[in-house]
């Protein structure tokens, strides 16, 4: 993918002689696909009550939360920094797979390990039938998401 113009990462990268390795790479789901992989896998009801979860008890939910209520609740503040829309190309590079793969030499990349990040989230889902219905969409999709990118 032609760049106009080298990134620092890159010349940091250029500077080496090993590879540099992210080991701590989030993949940001596409919403809409991880709403159609959990309607296929537990129905309609489940991805209404995953949307309600996600509005109500995830962390996104400081936003609708008076100011006593995130004290009462201890409510963490979520990071404002995790998803890029300045640049609409890095917001879609951690969004699809293929992407990510083609601009890694860009980026200084050598080699990434990468997570769901919706998944953070999953092991504080309590119903524990939400908690595994939502799984599935990660451990569905990425096999076909993440298979054009293997290069061994």
């Amino acid at each position: 993918m032609a760049t106009n113009q080298k990134s620092k990462s890159l010349a940091i990268r250029q500077r080496l002689n090993h590879p540099i390795l992210d080991a701590d790479g989030h993949w940001l789901e596409f919403h809409p696909a991880v709403f159609h992989y959990l309607r296929d896998v537990a129905g309609n009801d489940m991805v209404a009550r995953y949307q309600s979860w996600q509005s109500n008890r995830n962390v996104w939910a400081w936003y609708h939360l008076s100011p006593a209520e995130r004290r009462d609740r201890r409510a963490l503040r979520p990071v404002w920094w995790a998803v890029a829309t300045k640049n609409t190309l890095d917001r879609a590079t951690a969004t699809f797979p293929k992407l990510l793969h083609e601009r890694l030499d860009e980026t200084g990349i050598d080699c990434a390990a990468l997570y769901p990040t919706l998944g953070l989230s999953v092991p504080s889902i309590d119903e524990e039938d939400l908690r595994r219905a939502v799984c599935r969409p990660s451990i569905d999709s990425a096999p076909t998401l993440f298979v054009s990118t293997r290069t061994a």
